[in-house]
């Protein structure tokens, strides 16, 4: 089950959020939480006994009255993936190049956690340059390995490290 929550909060509200799911003897799989100002969201994946689905709505609707919970079913079952690995790419700027980015990491099926592009012009080159700093989890299908080399082939002076 994936879980929507949003409303006002701060991290602490993750913790108490967990214990209520827990005290059903279900899991978080994964989650994801942004927070901006007093504003707080997170996307969960809840994995629960179908019948206890209704007695965790009814603890979060009860105790966090101050939050908006939404519930859907994953639309595929969720895939294998790998810890969350560091990647760093450097090339020089051109349009298009983020767009593409996102194109083969979805084709790839690459799951994003975080991307941050920065666009930089140099003087003494007369170019911009282009740096993208991802943490990403690979499908059990995809290689590091195969990543570093579908990443390349964007740019023939790409530069490409992994941590």
């Amino acid at each position: 089950m994936i879980i929507t929550v949003t409303g006002e909060g701060d991290f602490e509200i993750v913790n108490q959020l967990a214990a209520e799911t827990c005290a059903l003897n279900a899991k978080w799989m994964t989650s994801k939480v942004s927070r901006i100002g007093e504003q707080f969201a997170a996307l969960v994946l809840v994995d629960i006994e179908s019948e206890k689905l209704g007695c965790l709505e009814d603890a979060f609707r009860t105790n966090y009255p101050q939050l908006t919970f939404s519930y859907s079913e994953p639309k595929v079952e969720a895939a294998i993936f790998s810890e969350p690995i560091q990647v760093t790419l450097n090339c020089e700027d051109r349009s298009g190049l983020t767009r593409e980015i996102n194109e083969l990491l979805t084709g790839l099926e690459v799951e994003v956690e975080h991307i941050n592009t920065i666009r930089a012009p140099v003087s003494g080159l007369g170019c911009s340059v282009y740096e993208a700093k991802m943490t990403v989890r690979l499908p059990s299908d995809v290689t590091q390995e195969n990543l570093i080399h579908q990443l390349e082939q964007l740019d023939n002076k790409i530069r490409i490290s992994c941590d």
